[in-house]
């Protein structure tokens, strides 16, 4: 009796160390932004070069302001004022939202703080997470979506003839395994 307990403990102690072990490896993000101009016109912002990191119970990211293109002028200008500063943000992630499994399409609200040179404020967005497991390994496609207000969130109050309220869209792969 007392082998099998003990060889009860040994493999739960080394699901354990398993579970623990667990590594992630996730690509860039592409990140688009899209507003108005002052003509009612969409203009768009967009970076290949969002990085996005995921811990426990939290998404952390990260991104250069003048990582993003537009073919539109008065954005560039804007994003270009902020050369030398970096956007970073962090969102709590409800409990269970990147478990190992498959799911479609699961869909959830958080709410983030963003700060950009010690200016920090508190935005919402929507992640529509899916995943695909196998047996050593997990992959996430991650959609996250709200709104940002250049004045509000990003500090930037002289944006010349642009809508203060701009979409922004991310897309992101993730791969979660054991090694």
């Amino acid at each position: 009796m007392i082998r099998i307990v003990l060889h009860l403990l040994l493999a739960g102690l080394s699901a354990f160390q398993a579970q623990a072990q667990q590594r992630a490896a996730a690509a860039p993000a592409m990140l688009l932004l899209t507003g108005l101009n002052s003509r009612g016109e969409e203009v768009t912002a967009q970076s290949q070069d969002l990085v996005v990191l995921y811990e426990s119970g939290l998404a952390k990211g990260e991104l250069a302001p003048g990582r993003l293109s537009s073919s539109d002028t008065t954005l560039n200008a804007a994003f270009s004022s902020m050369t030398g500063k970096q956007v970073t943000f962090t969102v709590a992630i409800p409990e269970g939202m990147f478990t190992f499994g498959s799911k479609l399409e699961q869909v959830f609200d958080a709410r983030g703080e963003l700060a950009v040179d010690g200016y920090t404020s508190e935005f919402d967005i929507r992640f529509t997470v899916s995943n695909f497991k196998t047996t050593d390994q997990n992959t996430f496609q991650v959609i996250g979506q709200g709104r940002l207000s250049l004045s509000e969130h990003l500090n930037l109050h002289d944006a010349g003839w642009l809508d203060d309220s701009f979409a922004f869209l991310f897309t992101q792969n993730l791969r979660t395994f054991t090694p």
